[in-house]
């Protein structure tokens, strides 16, 4: 009983080890889904889609088609995300509602 109460213990404290790329680049797309959801605030996110990246260039640019509905009509928005290859700073994040 005791050697299985010290696995359990061992393979908690693995768990719980964050990993070395863990908060160096944050997710793009759960980065998106806050900044549409700080503009249109009383609404629900009903799809996420990656619309567009160019990660080739500094700084890299990613954009994502947020299908949102306030309860009558949904409606979509577009968020473009530029930031920093190296550290994943973001530089700006805009937010446009599709026409």
């Amino acid at each position: 009983m005791k050697k299985a109460g010290i696995v359990v213990l061992l393979l908690l404290s693995l768990l719980s080890i964050p990993s070395v790329t863990e908060g160096a680049h944050p997710n793009w797309e759960q980065t998106a889904v806050k900044n549409a959801k700080m503009r249109y605030p009383h609404t629900q996110v009903l799809y996420v889609q990656n619309y567009w990246h160019n990660l080739k260039k500094d700084p890299a640019v990613r954009q994502y088609r947020i299908t949102l509905t306030d309860g009558k009509k949904p409606f979509a928005v577009i968020v473009t995300i530029r930031y920093q290859k190296e550290n994943g700073k973001i530089l700006s994040a805009a937010v446009l509602e599709e026409r």
